[in-house]
């Protein structure tokens, strides 16, 4: 078992969101976390990139704490470290079922999140629901 247990891809756009939200994740959670974020994307698979995004696996502290971050970056109510900590790994995966559209609509930053040990679903799925494409090499 890995006490990474959880795994969350984020696809931000480029800009000041994606300043803010690397610049959070530097000095709270993940020091090494490169300035882009990950790779480029954009609607063409074509450059410029217009959105950047990392799949990571964190420990359930840090992924909570990422989560609460951008719910507050789009004013979403996220879960209280005690409701957070009672909930079960099923229980958590809804929970961001349910506010997934709203954080997306509240900054512009798409967020899904998959138990690190089971499916982690499919990327390609994303970024279809996003009309985006990975940039050409």
């Amino acid at each position: 078992m890995t006490n990474h247990e959880y795994r969350l891809l984020v696809v931000c756009p480029v800009g000041a969101k994606l300043t803010a939200v690397v610049g959070w994740l530097v000095a709270n959670v993940d020091a090494t976390c490169p300035a882009d974020l990950g790779p480029g994307l954009s609607p063409t698979g074509n450059a410029p990139a217009t959105h950047r995004w990392q799949s990571a696996a964190w420990p359930d502290s840090e992924c909570r704490q990422i989560l609460a971050r951008l719910c507050q970056l789009a004013n979403v109510t996220p879960p209280s470290l005690a409701t957070w900590n009672g909930w079960t790994r099923q229980q958590k995966l809804a929970w961001l079922a349910t506010v997934r559209a709203a954080v997306y609509a509240g900054f512009g930053v798409y967020v899904t999140l998959a138990d690190n040990t089971a499916d982690w679903g499919q990327p390609d799925t994303v970024l279809a629901t996003l009309g985006l494409e990975r940039l050409l090499p």
